[in-house]
């Protein structure tokens, strides 16, 4: 589902996944080491690029897997894109805001 996502609609037109699986299960990877839980709160702004493609800014709550499992807010943007009756988030930034 990642690899899925990542290719923003070109995974079945791709012959050889294997680089992008790999990245996917790494992406993944580092996702689960920095974050033991993850919730997209709101939806804290959206910008239509065309019917079919947004961006957006949004609010997770998230938890620590490395101090103490407190939960606190990020917020992040990604890049949508909804295709074959799929919302697919092509890719997506965390916005840094200070030490977590």
């Amino acid at each position: 589902a990642i690899s899925r996502n990542m290719l923003c609609g070109l995974y079945d037109g791709v012959k050889d996944r294997r680089t992008d699986d790999a990245l996917a299960r790494l992406s993944a990877e580092a996702f689960q080491k920095q974050f033991s839980g993850a919730e997209v709160t709101s939806v804290d702004t959206m910008v239509f690029g065309s019917p079919n493609s947004a961006q957006v800014l949004f609010t997770m709550r998230v938890t620590s897997a490395t101090r103490g499992g407190g939960a606190v807010e990020r917020q992040g943007v990604a890049q949508l894109l909804s295709y074959d009756n799929e919302l697919l988030v092509c890719s997506y930034v965390l916005r840094t805001a200070g030490a977590f």
